[in-house]
Parts: C-alpha cells; structure tokens; sequence
C-alpha cells in the first residue's frame, strides 16, 4: 500500500513540477543591441517602453568582497491589442 502511495505522490509532483516550467514572464531587463533612455535611477527600453528602476539602499565596504543591497523593478512591456468584433467574419 505505501509503495503504490509513494507512486502517486511521485507522479503528482511530476507532474506540478511541469506546470510550473511552463511560466514564463515577458521579457525585461536590458536586451542586447536595444535602444536605452537611461537617467539617475531608472532606464527606458526606448523599443518596448520598459521601465527599469534601481533604487541603492546601501553599500557596505568588506575585506575580500563588497557588499551591497538595492531594489530592482522591472514593468511589463506595452503590448498594443486590437480590439475584437463579435460580428465581424
């Protein structure tokens, strides 16, 4: 009974773990060879209209390795949609 229970347990978190592969964001960050609008905190993807900000919370000097700690935010970029007729063909 607890070899078939472990089974099923086994096969269920197969197939959770699938699921959540298959999550994806959209694309932030900085693409390669993109058009930037960059100022004090933030950075404007001039492409797509994505926002990037960083915000500098402290910084900290260390012996072997420094150490600092910021805020990151990234908008989801502006994607146009048309919108839809009910009654077109």
């Amino acid at each position: 009974m607890s070899l078939l229970r472990s089974a099923v347990v086994f096969a269920l978190s197969l197939l959770v773990a699938g699921l959540l592969l298959a999550q994806s964001g959209p694309d932030s960050g900085f693409p390669a060879f993109g058009t930037f609008n960059r100022d004090a905190i933030d950075t404007i993807n001039v492409g797509n209209l994505n926002v990037h900000l960083e915000i500098p919370l402290f910084a900290k000097k260390g012996r072997a390795m420094d150490f600092s700690s910021k805020i990151s935010f990234d908008n989801t970029p502006y994607r146009p949609s048309l919108p839809s007729c009910q009654g077109c063909n």
